[in-house]
């Protein structure tokens, strides 16, 4: 009986010193912003556009992500308007709280998904449909 408690004793020890990944999160306190986070599950975040008052669908979404640092994360997009949300030039992001914008992925995107992989050293940045218009 005693060894079989040290071995429990062991395995929570090691299972405690793993580290474990922080988790990332999505909001819309962006100008602009318009998201809706169905899940984020492991590195997979499901999101889609906030209709809010339109009764059709709507093409525009907007979001921050913030401790993805070092992470790659693909995005999928729930509501597929007009065959999904996403253009063929992807998102267009910035890394500098909207000084600057780029095209990173462009042309490897899908119409409902994209993936991005986070820099070691990028904290926030922020995915729009198009440019903003603010």
């Amino acid at each position: 009986m005693k060894a079989a408690y040290r071995n429990l004793i062991t395995a929570l020890c090691l299972a405690a010193s793993v580290p474990v990944a922080e988790a990332f999160t999505i909001d819309h306190d962006i100008p602009a912003g318009n998201v809706i986070v169905d899940s984020i599950e492991g590195d997979v975040a499901k999101v889609r556009q906030d209709m809010r008052d339109t009764k059709d669908g709507w093409f525009y979404w907007a979001f921050r992500v913030k401790g993805a640092a070092g992470k790659t994360v693909k995005f999928v997009f729930t509501d597929k308007y007009g065959g999904g949300p996403v253009g063929v030039r992807g998102p267009v992001v910035s890394k500098d709280g909207g000084k600057t914008f780029a095209y990173p992925l462009d042309g490897k995107a899908k119409n409902s998904e994209f993936t991005y992989t986070f820099g070691p050293d990028e904290d926030e940045t922020l995915f729009y449909e198009c440019h903003p218009y603010v």
